[in-house]
């Protein structure tokens, strides 16, 4: 959602204008007092969790909705970096980055969740059990396991290579697709799939969205403010505050 804003500062008004030509621009104007008034516009946005695909699209100006928890954020950000992993599979290096961090961030969620309901009644009692369930699942525990070696001594793939499948049809067609992507993983003896990576986020954000059902189902609201500062240069290049 786009937002206006107006911030008071001593006897004079900033007005934030909706302007989507950039994302910033400033108008002056002179009042009968003499004074100048500023006027300075921006397209301000509530964000979702989800993050854009592009970096000038993550650039425009917005504030977090005040239902994106840090459990919900850490989602969002393993669900970003598994979609790039998905588009870099031919690529070790950037297959490593991408694993690694989608690790992190989707270990993290548990995380902040008890961070941010620790002390809510009734909490510590359902996420114990939960917690049972998730050491008890075999993805799971590989996901801290690889997560613990990936932030203390770095993910190294036991073997690294496309590879393609010649399919021949009855028709006298062949076709050269790519077969599904296994990660084998040094010191571990199980290989995992991007689809098993997907499992996982899948199991841990039903987690998180059943404690939020529960526990916090209306997430306190942030306000959405544009902070302006004053400034002009002086005669010897510095920069100092001033009030029109």
């Amino acid at each position: 959602m786009d937002a206006k804003c107006t911030v008071a500062r001593d006897n004079h008004r900033y007005a934030c204008m909706k302007d989507s030509s950039s994302n910033f621009q400033v108008t002056l104007r002179k009042r009968p007092d003499g004074k100048t008034q500023i006027f300075v516009g921006a397209t301000l946005k509530s964000l979702s969790a989800e993050l854009p695909d592009s970096i000038p699209e993550m650039n425009q100006p917005g504030s977090l909705h005040g239902s994106v928890t840090p459990p919900r954020r850490k989602l969002a950000g393993a669900t970003w970096f598994l979609s790039q992993l998905r588009k870099c599979l031919r690529n070790e290096a950037a297959a490593l980055l991408f694993l690694e961090t989608f690790l992190s961030e989707l270990r993290a969620s548990t995380f902040a969740l008890q961070k941010l309901l620790v002390h809510v009644d009734g909490f510590t009692e359902w996420y114990e059990e939960r917690q049972g369930q998730m050491r008890a699942d075999a993805l799971l525990r590989w996901l801290v396991e690889a997560r613990n070696a990936a932030q203390k001594q770095g993910l190294v793939f036991a073997e690294w290579s496309p590879h393609p499948v010649v399919q021949h049809y009855k028709d006298g067609r062949v076709q050269v697709v790519e077969s599904a992507t296994t990660f084998e993983v040094e010191g571990f003896d199980r290989s995992v799939t991007t689809d098993d990576l997907a499992k996982m986020l899948s199991q841990l954000s039903a987690v998180v969205e059943e404690a939020h059902d529960r526990f916090l189902p209306s997430p306190p609201a942030r306000p959405l403010q544009l902070s302006i500062e004053l400034v002009r240069e002086r005669d010897d290049g510095a920069w100092e505050h001033f009030d029109p």
